[in-house]
């Protein structure tokens, strides 16, 4: 069938007729007609689309009647979360109900995949290759799940290994024999690529999308080519964008480098599996450039410590010599000496020399002999081009080569040394206005949490004022940051939430608290929350800008929280040590009564429907910490150019972030709860109607006591 858009959203269209308790959402169909029209007159598109929208639906309509005109489409989320929407149920619904066939492709990077040559090698040289019985043992559950396994990536194992396990038998760049491979026809991540090639709809991340949008503007891709392009959860494009234009290195990615080649004290490493080849100048380079990162990161911390600001940033070039570049690439050279001792024995046929049946039936036959030294080569090409890239990258920061960036070094050993040296753009908007939007004919940018307007209301871009990134855009922050503030700039979309918040929703302002830089401050908070938790027997989450903050508060609350018999889970500590963010999150929705204590990542994403979350507790307004080195040069920036960092940045940044964190609590029309702002800045500060105009209407309740 042909796709309407407008039918297909109607009382009478096919989902009204699939599903029993359909809606009618108006601002869900005035979204899905606004996509529509940015994909046939190929123009960019900003939707804020407040909770309960359904915006999935309303971009996924017209992107599947785009597929019917033969179009590509990615679509790319921040979260796991969203993505398991996308491709388990929102697609295959849809294409039920709309009769079409077409195919949706979840996408990951390489290293996702296992390599079915790499884990023979690795399998049979383990002994080399793996110094301790926990690496043994992640080596033997996924060999055995390689049998089983019909998808082959990370995420499909029964668990994590070591993630030291994960990168000797991961697929690589650079190390892939191809056809010539026994191993291609059932090769997971050639598998992958062959859904890609054929798919229609290509869901993946956002970590995944830039890091290809990088590749190409040097000639490389991850991702194939496509029509147009979906950026779900767009409020965090900038943060990641900026993690995948920029560059790092830490000692111990270059340790971990040198001892996976060999390490001297085991006698282990890749070296130890080259049999009958003179690697000892190549172990005699390594063990040079062990003693030379040791010097080099040594002079890096004295310099952090002496001479560096307590930010760890980096405002001048070659601020230590720097002995490990021209180390590492003597060490490179002697890998490729090994190269042509492996290329030599190809040459020397011996009895073994006979194509196999195993070999592919396309490209060239290899001998086993030439298969086995083929492998080898790969490996040893792969750690080469992996030191150079190590020597090249390490005098890029040194020298600074990227330019209109922000360098620094931070160190989060609490005991022993832990250096990382990272640069960053200060501005991803011009790499993304050259390599994205002035490139893509469509771009969809949509969110829950984009604009920074006072009330909410729906508008379009046909309004002059909403356009262009001028001062009267809701967006204007936003195209600002991201770099669609000129050219083909696009329309624009503000949508408030179907749900009815003065119903569902009491926000509670604590105005008598002290100040969040005062020394009382967290004791009388926490206090405070106790008062709500107990209102709400519990169901809480208590959000926090740090993990400092969260555990000082961990340890306030938790006599008081086991005597009323409500379990306390913490991120990153105590019970939720060892669990990820998913896994707390199923423990919070199974345990009843819980508070569940959360930093940055529980602010966004989370989606907690029901009783089990009544009660959002928000200890301080989300102000980013504006000596952090990237954010501190972002604010100079804007400083330079003669504008007011606090206002242009540091609070649409904040005020984003927090319309995130009170979007946890209402996720359907059924839930019902509070949310509680014990930052008094919130009533005690100009500043802080901007917070309160940013939410939908609601009902206010100013505490005084």
């Amino acid at each position: 069938m042909t796709i309407s858009t407008s039918e297909f959203l109607s009382p009478a269209g096919p989902i009204a007729k699939r599903l029993a308790n359909f809606e009618l959402r108006p601002q869900q169909a005035s979204m899905a007609a606004a996509v529509d029209n940015a994909f046939a007159n190929h123009h960019h598109l900003i939707v804020e689309a407040g909770t309960g929208v359904g915006k999935s639906f309303a971009y996924l309509i017209p992107a599947i009647a785009q597929v019917e005109q033969k179009k590509k489409i990615v679509i790319s989320t921040h979260t796991i979360s969203l993505q398991e929407q996308l491709i388990e149920k929102d697609i295959p619904f849809l294409q039920a109900v709309s009769g079409q066939e077409f195919s949706a492709v979840l996408c990951k990077g390489r290293s996702n995949y296992l390599c079915m040559r790499r884990l023979e090698q690795a399998s049979r040289k383990s002994i080399s290759l793996f110094p301790d019985l926990r690496a043994s043992e992640d080596l033997t559950m996924i060999e055995e799940w390689a049998n089983e396994t019909k998808d082959g990536s990370l995420s499909d194992l029964p668990r994590q290994p070591a993630w030291q396990v994960w990168d000797k038998l991961c697929a690589e760049q650079g190390n892939c024999l191809g056809r010539r491979c026994r191993n291609f026809d059932r090769c997971f991540y050639q598998m992958s690529r062959r859904r890609m090639a054929h798919g229609q709809l290509l869901i993946c991340n956002h970590a995944l999308f830039f890091s290809d949008l990088a590749l190409r503007q040097g000639g490389g891709n991850v991702l194939p080519d496509y029509d147009f392009v979906i950026l779900d959860e767009a409020h965090t494009v900038e943060s990641v964008a900026s993690d995948h234009f920029g560059l790092s290195v830490s000692e111990a990615s270059v340790r971990y480098l040198l001892h996976s080649l060999f390490t001297e004290k085991t006698h282990r490493g890749f070296l130890a599996t080259l049999e009958n080849m003179d690697t000892l100048p190549s172990i005699a380079a390594i063990q040079t450039a062990d003693a030379a990162t040791n010097d080099f990161f040594e002079s890096l911390d004295r310099w952090r410590a002496s001479k560096g600001p307590p930010n760890g940033r980096v405002r001048e070039k070659f601020i230590v010599e720097n002995p490990l570049t021209p180390v590492l690439m003597n060490l490179a050279k002697s890998l490729q000496a090994l190269s042509l001792q492996l290329a030599a024995k190809s040459k020397n046929p011996t009895s073994e020399d006979t194509p196999t049946e195993d070999d592919p039936p396309e490209g060239k036959k290899l001998t086993a002999k030439e298969y086995e030294l083929e492998k080898l080569r790969l490996e040893l090409a792969s750690y080469t081009n992996r030191v150079t890239a190590t020597a090249g990258a390490i005098e890029s920061l040194l020298s600074q080569e990227l330019k209109d960036a922000v360098y620094w070094i931070e160190s989060s050993g609490k005991i022993a040394r832990r250096l990382k040296w990272t640069c960053s753009p200060i501005n991803v908007a011009p790499h993304l206005k050259a390599a994205l939007f002035d490139e893509v004919p469509s771009v969809i940018l949509t969110s829950a949490t984009l604009a920074i307007a006072g009330a909410q209301r729906s508008v379009t871009g046909s309004d002059p004022a909403l356009r262009g990134g001028r001062a009267g855009s809701a967006f204007a922050y936003l195209r600002s940051r991201v770099g669609l503030g000129s050219g083909r700039g696009g329309e624009e979309l503000l949508l408030g939430s179907p749900f009815d918040y003065q119903k569902q929703c009491t926000l509670y302002l604590e105005a008598s608290l002290p100040s969040p830089e005062e020394r009382t401050f967290l004791d009388a908070a926490m206090e405070r929350a106790l008062h709500y938790i107990r209102q709400t027997n519990g169901h809480a989450f208590i959000l926090f800008t740090s993990y400092a903050m969260l555990d000082r508060a961990a340890a306030i609350l938790s006599p008081s929280l086991a005597q009323l018999g409500y379990p306390m889970l913490t991120q990153g500590g105590g019970q939720g040590k060892a669990l990820t963010r998913s896994q707390l999150l199923a423990q919070f929705k199974a345990t009843p009564n819980s508070v569940l204590l959360g930093t940055d990542s529980f602010w966004q994403g989370v989606d907690v429907r029901g009783d089990a979350l009544r009660n959002v507790i928000i200890t301080k307004l989300p102000f980013e910490v504006p000596d952090k080195p990237l954010i501190e040069a972002r604010l100079d920036a804007i400083k330079d150019n003669g504008g007011n960092p606090f206002a242009e940045y540091s609070l649409p940044e904040a005020v984003i972030k927090f319309k995130q964190g009170f979007g946890r609590l209402i996720r359907s029309k059924t839930d019902t709860g509070i949310v509680v702002v014990l930052d008094k800045r919130i009533v005690a500060k100009t500043y802080g109607r901007q917070f309160l105009e940013a939410l939908p209407a609601v009902k206010v309740q100013r505490v005084t006591i």
